[in-house]
């Protein structure tokens, strides 16, 4: 009986132990791996390709890509020169689920756990539809410079990432599912920079000159989060997370009566963080909506 209760104990100390380093690594690394950027094409097919779709831009490849954050879409990177970042979908939300069908269970729990794959999986059509409607009708807006949803390159194109620990990973683009765009500095960190009221005046119009532009292409961003999406490369507002756009308002000047709905969560922060340009955003605001 002592054998067994020692084997048994040894056991427990390894699991306890294995789970241990797996949760000290996945936090070490903020959950990113290979494994978790590969797509399941069988659950995720590709219903609607690109139709702008440019030639494999190799050349901006051909440097390392550094760690920067995970999102609720996306893991980051940077390039080596900090111009450009390529994010990569989050695949691993529903391979739990799709593996659990190899096990034998109870029809109920069956139901539960294909409601919540179904969800996920339409979690992921929902990111690749906003992905697509910004690349085709708001790349001068996003600053998107390429869409890559897992189409063959020209050839094995290889890319080296290096994760928080700094360990590198070759990575073959093949397969795999990303998006590049131009690094941009945080609205707060942009606003923080400008010195006078004059310079934060058109910080302020930029930003929402770039909503009203979304907006008569009746294109709407569901994040309430804006200032998280509104990044400046120099002077230029753009829209840096583009994972929940939506194509559901009207060519019209319609968009006059949704505007200040959609500045709500963005005029709430700066009544936190910048309480003197909130009037100057009421003041942007109203010529916006009074302009023809």
């Amino acid at each position: 009986m002592n054998k067994w209760v020692k084997r048994g104990t040894s056991l427990a100390i390894f699991f306890v132990a294995w789970r241990f380093v797996s949760f000290f690594c996945s936090e070490q690394t903020e959950g990113f791996s290979l494994l978790r950027i590969q797509p399941d094409f069988s659950l995720v097919p590709i219903e609607q390709p690109l139709s702008r779709c440019k030639e494999f831009p190799a050349a901006l490849f051909s440097q390392p890509f550094y760690y920067l954050a995970r999102g609720g879409q996306c893991f980051a990177f940077v390039s080596e020169d900090g111009k450009i970042v390529i994010k990569f979908l989050h695949h691993h939300i529903y391979k739990p689920y799709s593996f659990l069908f190899k096990i034998p269970m109870p029809l109920s729990l069956k139901r539960i756990i294909l409601k919540r794959l179904d969800k996920q999986l339409l979690k992921i059509k929902k990111e690749r539809a906003s992905y697509k409607l910004a690349y085709e009708e708001l790349q001068e807006e996003s600053g998107l410079l390429y869409v890559h949803w897992g189409e063959p390159t020209s050839g094995e194109e290889r890319l080296t990432l290096v994760d928080k620990l700094g360990i590198k990973h070759s990575l073959d683009l093949n397969g795999v599912e990303f998006v590049v765009q131009k690094r941009v500095d945080l609205l707060p960190c942009a606003l923080n920079r400008l010195s006078n009221e004059e310079e934060l005046k058109l910080a302020i119009h930029g930003v929402v000159d770039l909503l009203v532009r979304c907006a008569q292409k009746g294109i709407f961003d569901e994040d309430p989060g804006l200032h998280r999406n509104i990044g400046f490369e120099e002077k230029t507002p753009l829209l840096i997370d583009v994972g929940k756009l939506v194509k559901n308002m009207p060519k019209s000047t319609n968009y006059k009566e949704e505007l200040p709905l959609m500045i709500t969560r963005f005029r709430s922060f700066l009544e936190t963080s910048y309480p003197n340009l909130v009037s100057i955003l009421d003041e942007e605001i109203s010529t916006a909506c009074s302009q023809d």
